[in-house]
């Protein structure tokens, strides 16, 4: 099933999965999808800001409901409860986001390198793991400095309380 908000938006060619609480995407990739596994209604009753919270595009980040090659830059800012951390997780997720970038597109994941679900070591060795060989993207990682790259941006922790700062950028880029 493709959302119809995707059809009716063309112009918009990149998603934030797992924004939860947060903006990132809108902040740092302008036109810019939010989505969250979890409801509107349960974001809003959790979050430290309800009443500046924006409403996400419900959706898993293993099944994003929109048309192939639909996106130039799918976004992770310190993803937790999904992402890298085992074999059966990441490889859904390497062939969704293969499935849904455009080619030469970009998956780019922000997190600490303390984070099993985000960080460049483990996104590096799932990639080896559970591509088969099939070589669906070139990875990049830099260190990053958060209160140069994301100035006052407060990154929190799933539990929506705890601050975390973000030390890493991977970007995998499409190689269709």
């Amino acid at each position: 099933m493709v959302l119809k908000v995707f059809d009716d938006f063309p112009a918009v060619l990149h998603i934030e999965l797992g924004a939860g609480c947060g903006n990132f995407g809108l902040v740092y990739f302008p036109d810019c999808f939010l989505s969250d596994a979890e409801s509107n209604n349960f974001l809003r009753s959790v979050c430290p800001s309800p009443t500046t919270f924006i409403d996400k595009l419900q959706c898993s980040a293993h099944e994003i409901p929109c048309q192939e090659s639909r996106f130039e830059k799918v976004v992770m800012a310190n993803p937790f409860n999904y992402g890298f951390f085992n074999s059966t997780q990441s490889e859904i997720l390497f062939y969704e986001l293969f499935r849904v970038l455009k080619p030469g597109g970009e998956a780019i994941v922000i997190a600490n390198k303390s984070n099993p679900w985000g960080a460049y070591g483990s996104i590096a060795d799932q990639l080896v793991r559970c591509t088969n060989g099939n070589e669906l993207f070139s990875i990049q990682y830099t260190t990053i400095d958060q209160d140069i790259d994301f100035p006052g941006y407060l990154f929190l922790n799933s539990n929506r309380i705890s601050k975390v700062r973000p030390n890493q950028k991977t970007v995998l880029t499409c190689l269709k």
